[in-house]
């Protein structure tokens, strides 16, 4: 994943103290539909650290440091569309 793609939340309904199971439902669909639930749920978790790569010098990032960025930047666009 390249940069961290925006949610376009305009159309979202916002919520504003009332009906809080509509708002709710809506926004559990929006996050399925953007692949974000996982995010806001908290079933998709922080991926663990790996060994860096066979031959990797001394202080090189982890071998599974892509899929940090990965999370990170899903974790930033879920903050954003909530």
């Amino acid at each position: 994943m390249a940069a961290a793609a925006t949610v376009d939340t305009k159309n979202w309904l916002k919520f504003d103290g009332m009906f809080f199971d509509e708002w709710k439902q809506k926004t559990i669909l929006r996050l399925q539909k953007e692949e974000l639930w996982g995010m806001a749920s908290g079933t998709e978790r922080k991926p663990a650290p790996t060994a860096p790569a066979v031959g990797a010098a001394a202080g090189d990032p982890p071998g599974n440091a892509q899929d940090f960025k990965d999370w990170e930047n899903k974790d930033s666009k879920t903050l954003l569309a909530l």
